[in-house]
């Protein structure tokens, strides 16, 4: 294939353990340091020096590494107190001394928004946390019932649509009855009623991996206004001129996360009807073709909430500061290409072991190849396609990422 033809410049990554390399695809004696391999640089506690990081920075150097990404994780056993906690003033400062030591030799940097993954930690409040769908038939209730129930928890979650829907097809929205303390005051009309709930619901999950000063709460990844909240505990990276190159988002794991407060009002505005009126279809035991229906819906919506309220005010956010973003789009509830097209460097990963015929690599003999799998090659296109379809410069690919019997 004639070079000129490649719009991309392929970066492939290997994850070892705790580190992964980006390995260049360019084929030249000197490449320019973003097309070199790089090392994905996990700082158990944080636990670092100066005088380590320029002998470790030299060294990456030496052996032709193009960059670092750095991510704060969990502390070494015994040395918690040695621990530098993530984003306190020490840290950020080992940060910058890392990425301005790194440009000397000519290596770039980047950093996680986060200890470990997915985006989280202590600043995320429960009203800005990560929420999931609850609800389903509450009660049956004739003409003439007068109710005084309590429908949930005040505290606990949020009561997004009360509905009652007649077996003649009426639909009255009961959501306005249920007072202060989560108690539905209510008398039925003539008719035989059925009443279902929608609630949004924390999820509880907290940051995986995460290390001393970067515990919490995983965010709310549909609300623009928890994104942004979220992301102002980082401009302190920029407070003087950074020498980062990019921050960088990983593979979406934000566990059973399908819903935010304010979904009902953004799936009307998007798709153009009330999803409170069709409750009964949404949990009805049968997949009816209403019910596929309201599903693609719904998962349409989501999509556009995480591509609309996460992604791009991310973008917008780190371009503002003089930074680039790295997104790993795979996992995520949305349309990847748009995902991956909405970031500067879209990132791929391999699932599971690869099989290499490279001399002194080895194999895992206990890999699960069927609880892992193998990379799949379609998938890995995602984030090349959306790459060159909009030219970026860059692509990468989070790759060989080890998940069987290791240290």
């Amino acid at each position: 294939m004639d070079s000129n033809m490649i719009k991309s410049k392929t970066i492939v990554c290997l994850l070892c353990g705790l580190l992964s390399v980006r390995i260049s695809m360019a084929q030249r004696s000197n490449p320019p340091s973003e097309e070199r391999p790089w090392l994905w640089w996990y700082w158990l506690g944080s636990e670092v020096t100066p005088e380590g990081i320029q002998q470790q920075l030299n060294a990456f150097h030496q052996a032709g590494f193009g960059g670092v990404s750095v991510s704060a994780t969990y502390e070494v056993d015994g040395h918690k107190a040695q621990s530098i906690p993530f984003m306190s003033k020490r840290w950020t400062d080992m940060l910058e001394y890392t990425a301005s030591t790194g440009r000397k030799l000519g290596m770039g940097t980047d950093v996680a928004l986060a200890s470990a993954w997915p985006f989280g930690g202590p600043n995320v409040t429960p009203a800005m946390a990560a929420q999931r769908m609850a609800g389903g038939k509450l009660l049956n209730a004739a003409g003439g019932d007068v109710i005084d129930l309590p429908v949930y928890k005040v505290g606990s979650k949020t009561l997004l649509a009360l509905v009652a829907i007649a077996d003649s097809g009426r639909h009255l929205d009961l959501t306005k009855d249920v007072d202060a303390d989560g108690v539905l005051h209510f008398t039925f009309p003539a008719g035989q009623w059925e009443v279902y709930s929608l609630f949004s619901e924390p999820t509880g999950q907290m940051v995986k991996r995460s290390g001393v000063g970067g515990a919490g709460l995983v965010m709310d990844h549909f609300d623009a206004n928890a994104v942004e909240k979220y992301l102002t505990r980082f401009d302190s990276l920029f407070l003087e001129p950074s020498h980062l190159r990019a921050t960088f988002n990983d593979s979406y794991e934000v566990y059973g996360a399908d819903c935010t407060p304010r979904i009902l009002q953004e799936f009307k505005k998007r798709r153009g009807y009330d999803f409170s009126r069709y409750l009964a279809d949404w949990y009805s035991p049968g997949m009816t073709d209403t019910r596929q229906r309201l599903l693609c819906d719904y998962r349409e919506t989501i999509g556009d909430l995480l591509l609309e309220d996460f992604i791009r005010p991310w973008n917008r956010w780190a371009h503002a500061h003089g930074v680039k973003t790295v997104e790993q789009a795979h996992g995520s509830p949305a349309n990847w290409l748009d995902l991956y097209a909405a970031c500067d460097i879209p990132q791929t990963e391999s699932f599971g072991a690869s099989t290499f015929s490279i001399p002194g690599v080895t194999q895992d003999k206990d890999y699960p190849v069927e609880s892992f799998g193998r990379p799949d090659k379609l998938l890995m296109k995602f984030a090349s396609s959306a790459g060159n379809f909009t030219g970026k410069k860059l692509v990468s690919s989070e790759t060989a990422t080890w998940l069987g019997n290791h240290f």
